[in-house]
């Protein structure tokens, strides 16, 4: 082959490979990626200052995020968010509010197929989004997404996540306490259960008050929620009476907890947390708010579609100032 030749072969490899390398940074670039360990914004600045009906809102900066999910399996696989509770912390009024969303809300969260290939945002139950992840801490991550998605891209700062193998350990740190019966949708275990009726809560029947719903009853999951309420108010007020009475204690058996759970909170913060627990004005009956919304009977599984007006306005109410 002349040199001519040569020098035109090489050439032609040469920008066969230039090419070959910019399609695979554009690739890198678009394609999403499945183990990226923050939770992302669609627009992950514009929440900051928003315009609602002709009237100029600005963040609270003040506000610190907590999502605590349920997760209904007994080891480290995937599964389905059985609580989503975000858990708002106004550090500058020293207040403290839960906002719980229905596992049935139908909400965009993202979604992959078997190969873990993002299929992007589809209507789903958000219970799902969890279970989409390849692994638990995955699956916690998604669900963050999902929620801030929902709450107008309001950037989620700290996710916990637990399964049901923890649940024991976790009333364990509290010890027991009683919380007056909601309703009777647990009344076929007993007449304990029966509405109105006070239950002392332990680590032998925690999991049955919070958890069990008859799956054959239309929208039982409305009524589960009812009783979650009234355990975390129980819970909340039998934590804060720990850590009054022994915080250095409770704080340490708090943190030897962490193992149990999939989340970003370092050992170093389980203590600030603890405080703004013990400290923080809360109350379950005005702070703990289930999103309002409406149920409908789907082709396969009850539905919660979320009113956004009211969403709106709790959005406004717990996250802005108005200008």
């Amino acid at each position: 082959m002349s040199i001519k030749k040569r020098s035109r072969f090489w050439l032609k490899i040469a920008v066969v490979l230039l090419a070959v390398l910019m399609v695979a940074i554009v690739l890198w670039k678009i394609w999403p990626d499945e183990e990226k360990s923050q939770v992302e914004s669609s627009n992950e600045r514009a929440y900051r200052h928003i315009e609602v009906d002709g009237k100029q809102y600005d963040y609270n900066t003040n506000m610190l995020t907590l999502l605590c999910m349920g997760i209904d399996t007994t080891d480290d696989s995937e599964g389905q968010s059985d609580v989503i509770d975000l858990m708002v912390l106004d550090r500058e009024n020293e207040k403290m509010k839960i906002l719980s969303f229905s596992r049935d809300s139908m909400v965009p969260i993202r979604i992959f197929d078997a190969s873990g290939k993002s299929l992007g945002w589809e209507e789903q139950h958000l219970a799902l989004a969890s279970s989409y992840g390849s692994t638990q801490e995955r699956g916690c991550l998604l669900t963050c997404e999902a929620v801030s998605k929902l709450i107008w891209d309001i950037p989620i700062v700290y996710y916990a996540g637990a399964n049901l193998s923890a649940f024991e350990q976790f009333q364990d740190l509290v010890g027991s306490f009683t919380v007056q019966v909601p309703d009777d949708s647990l009344a076929s275990l007993g007449e304990e259960y029966q509405k109105g009726n006070t239950v002392t809560i332990t680590s032998e029947n925690a999991e049955l008050f919070v958890r069990s719903r008859d799956t054959d009853v239309d929208f039982s999951n409305t009524s589960r929620m009812q009783r979650q309420r009234v355990y975390i108010d129980g819970y909340v007020q039998s934590l804060r009476k720990q850590l009054q009475e022994d915080f250095n204690g409770t704080v340490t058996r708090a943190t030897g907890l962490l193992s149990q759970v999939v989340t970003n909170i370092s050992i170093d913060e389980v203590s600030d947390f603890a405080k703004m627990i013990m400290d923080y004005e809360f109350s379950a009956e005005e702070d703990y708010i289930v999103v309002e919304g409406s149920e409908k009977k789907g082709l396969f599984h009850d539905e919660y579609h979320i009113d956004e007006t009211e969403l709106q306005k709790l959005i406004l109410e717990t996250f802005y100032t108005q200008k």
